[in-house]
């Protein structure tokens, strides 16, 4: 439908090339005349930024000239709308600096990223017809207006201009129409850094976060300062000079980092209007963890300007001490991830920074009931391989496996537990009367709470989440914030063995693997960078010679089992569980298709005889994959896998 749409405009446009214009070719010397005198009234050309828009990329030296007079520049501040969806297009833009998202009606997340060299609103320029999509400002960006009457006036004096726009505009609509709804947002290039709270960021975490960069990087820190060297009085300097220069800096750098002042000073605004992306930094105190923390004034216009993935909330704790109350911090705060720096380490922040270039690694466990315990022998492998992990995140077993492993415990700990959880207290092989469920759910849940503690999701060192599905909304529900324990239930409840878990909003979660049993994609929404994939091939399913007509009845079952010498033992077939289980992967979301090169997808092998909730393996299953892993990882070292270069 798309596509039709677009090839329709073009059509109109070939067909009929006055649509919004005036007749293309000059008459008389007058209009000669009078063209001439329009461009001598000029006296600002534009000629050498529009050499460098791709739309006019084709126009001789002369026709630059021209229409370098006939465009303004113009400042576009961060959080501005540019084009708003159902209005007039009567203007035409082109960027020349700074970045824009494009979003539709309905959609929090944008659609498409226009950067330097495009051009904006030039579908509804043409064709006549309204704006087709909102365009904001994702910072500070400098934009060339070219209104209608002008472009008209253009196309008289040089006709030839015309046909070459509608060539133009029909490869603009061929991209609209086949490009990737899921588009990759260019990475960040420009950083403001802000205190969040009450109190300014302490010198110390400046210096701390400046090695940082400076370590890994080409990276300009910049202060109102510094600023003034380049603008002495900088209240009062032309935002279009202010603007270029620092495009300019940019292209010099990979970041340009701006410390904005305590207070929400002209700087402060610029600063974060000008950022890709906004840090807001808290320093945690020992004895503060449980009050609550108000936005400051830089805060909330950082709100006003930004959306909620182009910020994160940094808390630097001090170096030794348990993270606590970080609940308080983001409640209130819209911003993509929060990130915990220990004051005075250099891993957090290097983990930071491979957030912000798009290098953090993640790690995605899978769901698959008692197979799950083959995670702990990756997890060895792993940690021998010196695998260091930025994220993690897993549905189902997978979830509660990646929740311990967040949490630093071993790989010996975390089999100890398991075999405490499964064998010693068999949380999943309690009956009760099937009102509810048909397995008793607080075995269950006793063991999770004892093993994981009071422990919150936001308080892990490393960003965590659990895949659930909402039964309340039909939709997949990822969990970030909360009681760890909690998560990883909600993320592990079998629909019918298990209830739901309800939350206070009465939301009724149950288990994520109906959904996203391998959540790449979940992943690859809250990062970009390479990902260790673990996932199973569960064996077939089959029942080999069995007659269907053979199942007994209640009371044969019940005179089985109370008098199993009668006629024998029940037929062998899988259990409801069993059943329930494998049928949860009957529609499950193709975790493949976002897969990249840059991704390392194990698959450990699994014993063809075990049932998917037989527990009592889990030492043999977690002694297979290790093995597995370890033959893996050296295979895709020599390889040169990149995820292991340098690894030993």
């Amino acid at each position: 439908m798309q596509g039709r749409l677009s090839w329709n405009i073009v059509s109109r446009l070939i067909k009929k090339p006055d649509i919004g214009l005036s007749n293309c070719q000059p008459n008389t010397a007058e209009a000669a005349q009078a063209w001439s005198a329009t461009l001598a009234k000029n006296e600002t050309d534009h000629r050498h930024e529009l050499a460098e828009i791709e739309a006019f990329s084709h126009l001789s030296a002369e026709q630059l000239s021209e229409l370098g007079t006939r465009v303004d520049l113009v400042t576009v501040d961060g959080g501005e709308i540019l084009v708003r969806e159902g209005e007039p297009s009567d203007t035409l833009f082109l960027v020349v600096s700074g970045r824009f998202l494009v979003t539709e009606a309905g959609q929090r997340r944008p659609i498409a990223e226009v950067g330097a060299g495009k051009s904006i609103g030039e579908i509804g320029f043409f064709s006549g017809s309204a704006r087709t999509a909102t365009v904001t400002a994702a910072r500070d960006s400098l934009v060339l207006r070219l209104s209608r009457k002008d472009f008209d006036a253009l196309c008289e004096h040089s006709p030839e201009i015309w046909p070459k726009m509608v060539a133009m505009l029909s490869q603009r609509l061929l991209r609209i129409a086949t490009r990737d709804r899921e588009f990759k947002r260019s990475r960040e290039r420009t950083i403001a850094v802000c205190h969040a709270g009450a109190e300014p960021i302490r010198e110390s975490v400046l210096a701390e976060l400046k090695q940082a960069f400076q370590s890994a990087c080409r990276c300009r820190f910049l202060t109102s300062d510094t600023m003034r060297v380049e603008f002495p009085d900088l209240e009062t300097a032309d935002p279009h000079a202010v603007t270029r220069w620092l495009n300019d800096e940019e292209t010099g750098h990979d970041y340009l980092v701006f410390v904005a002042d305590p207070e929400l000073t002209k700087w402060s605004r610029l600063a974060i209007r000008h950022a890709d992306t906004v840090l807001r930094i808290a320093c945690q105190g020992a004895d503060d963890s449980s009050k609550p923390r108000p936005l400051n004034p830089l805060e909330k216009f950082a709100e006003e300007v930004h959306g909620t993935d182009a910020q994160r909330l940094v808390l630097v704790h001090q170096r030794d001490g348990e993270i606590r109350g970080t609940r308080f911090w983001l409640e209130g705060r819209a911003v993509r991830m929060h990130h915990h720096v220990r004051a005075g380490s250099e891993a957090g922040y290097d983990r930071l920074l491979r957030f912000l270039s798009g290098r953090a690694l993640g790690l995605v466990a899978c769901g698959g009931g008692a197979y799950c315990a083959a995670h702990i022998g990756m997890f060895q492998a792993f940690n021998e391989a010196g695998l260091e992990f930025d994220i993690m995140g897993g549905t189902s077993g997978g979830a509660a496996m990646v929740g311990a492993y967040a949490k630093d415990i071993g790989p010996d700990e975390l089999e100890r537990r398991t075999h405490d959880i499964f064998v010693t207290h068999g949380a999943m092989r309690r009956a009760t009367w099937p009102r509810y469920s048909f397995l008793d759910h607080k075995v269950f849940d006793a063991c999770l709470a004892e093993h994981y503690g009071a422990t919150r999701i936001e308080d892990l060192g490393i960003p965590y989440f659990a895949i659930s599905t909402n039964l309340s909304d039909n939709r997949m529900h990822c969990v970030r914030e909360g009681e760890l324990w909690r998560g990883i239930r909600a993320s592990s409840a079998i629909p019918g063995l298990l209830p739901p878990v309800y939350t206070p909003d009465g939301q009724v979660l149950v288990d994520g693997s109906l959904l996203d049993n391998v959540p790449l994609k979940q992943m690859r929404d809250l990062k970009s960078g390479p990902n260790v994939i673990i996932n199973f091939d569960p064996p077939e399913i089959r029942v080999s010679g069995f007659e269907y007509d053979r199942l007994p009845s209640r009371a044969e079952l019940i005179r089985s089992m109370l008098l199993p010498f009668f006629k024998g033992p029940p037929p062998k077939a899988p259990g409801p569980g069993s059943i329930l289980m494998r049928s949860l992967a009957v529609k499950r979301q193709d975790f493949r298709k976002f897969l990249t090169e840059t991704d390392l997808l194990f698959m450990p092998p699994l014993p063809k005889d075990m049932s998917i909730l037989d527990w009592r393996r889990h030492a043999e299953l977690r002694q297979s994959a290790y093995e597995y892993g370890c033959k893996e990882i050296e295979l895709q070292r020599k390889s040169g896998h990149a995820v292991l270069a340098g690894k030993s």
